[in-house]
């Protein structure tokens, strides 16, 4: 024990001096660059500050990282600015706003207004540049993880205001418009709408499942959408159910898709019988309903395992 103890502080202290040594040399090349007012210079002055940001990070001083992020001025760059700088800088920002964010499981105003800070400022630069860098391989997926963890951050807010609540909504409907088949941004909004607690909840979240069951690829993000799904029944079993018997009748083929096809039954038969919401009657009326649309869909008997959880979940 004292071996591991006595080897996590040589590795803290190691850190340490690694630590020092980097920011030492990243301001002594910072004077030389900002003495010298070389156009050429400034992209290593850029590189120097996301470097910074990042060290301060990692130690946790969200502050100081701040200060930091805000000297990255990739305005200043000589023109034309390479997409893959922009790009790398973003992506800095994002994969260190990510870091902040899983580290800290109970998640403060504070720590999440920070993130919010990080990743605006990220979006702000391929925004800015969106033209010399769209059509670079990375942009789309870069631009879509930094907005669904911006949304994410916002509507997770404690203190989350109607100021909150128009920017998240903004920034929903601009991820759902531009990543329509992504099943995310459903999510997302799902969760926004629970927060919100509007009068008209439950039918928004419906409209919202039946958008994502419209939109998504089905095969690529059944595990989402049955999830989303399933956590709705816990509001509204019966809306809940409608939504899985559109998707079950319309959207799947049961031979193509003959795995998902039984999925949704198990998953079917688990939400009505499991519901805290329906009654005895409700529940045998839900599952004969269910085993009407089985009939006219069922072109060959289903497997083992599924027809065994089944008889499990029946008994």
């Amino acid at each position: 024990v004292n071996n591991i103890k006595h080897d996590k502080e040589s590795i803290s202290e190691i850190e340490e001096k690694i630590f020092n040594v980097t920011k030492t040399h990243i301001d002594l090349f910072t004077n030389i660059i900002n003495t010298k007012n070389d156009l050429n210079l400034q992209n290593s002055l850029v590189e120097a500050h996301i470097c910074l940001f990042q060290c301060y990070i990692q130690r946790n001083d969200t502050e100081t990282a701040r200060i930091y992020l805000e000297k990255v001025q990739i305005e200043i760059l000589p023109k034309p600015i390479a997409p893959k700088t922009i790009l790398e800088i973003s992506r800095i920002i994002y994969n260190s706003s990510l870091h902040i964010y899983k580290k800290n499981i109970s998640r403060s105003t504070e720590i999440l207004n920070d993130i919010v800070t990080y990743l605006e400022k990220s979006l702000q630069f391929i925004t800015r540049f969106a033209d010399d860098i769209k059509t670079h391989i990375d942009y789309v997926p870069l631009k879509y993880s930094l907005l669904s963890l911006l949304v994410q951050c916002i509507i997770e807010n404690p203190s989350f205001s109607s100021d909150n609540k128009e920017r998240a909504m903004t920034l929903l409907e601009q991820l759902q418009m531009e990543y329509p088949k992504k099943a995310i941004p459903f999510q997302l909004h799902v969760k926004f709408l629970k927060i919100s607690k509007n009068e008209d909840m439950i039918d928004m979240i419906a409209s919202t499942i039946m958008q994502m069951i419209l939109n998504v690829d089905i095969p690529k993000n059944v595990d989402p959408l049955l999830n989303t799904i399933n956590e709705f029944s816990e509001i509204s079993t019966k809306h809940a159910l409608n939504s899985l018997d559109y998707l079950f009748q319309n959207k799947i083929d049961p031979i193509k898709d003959q795995v998902i096809f039984e999925r949704v039954i198990l998953t079917r038969f688990y939400m009505t019988l499991q519901s805290k919401i329906l009654n005895e009657t409700e529940m045998i009326e839900s599952l004969c309903e269910f085993y009407k649309l089985m009939e006219q869909n069922i072109s060959k008997p289903l497997s083992r395992t599924p027809v065994s959880s089944l008889v499990t979940l029946l008994w």
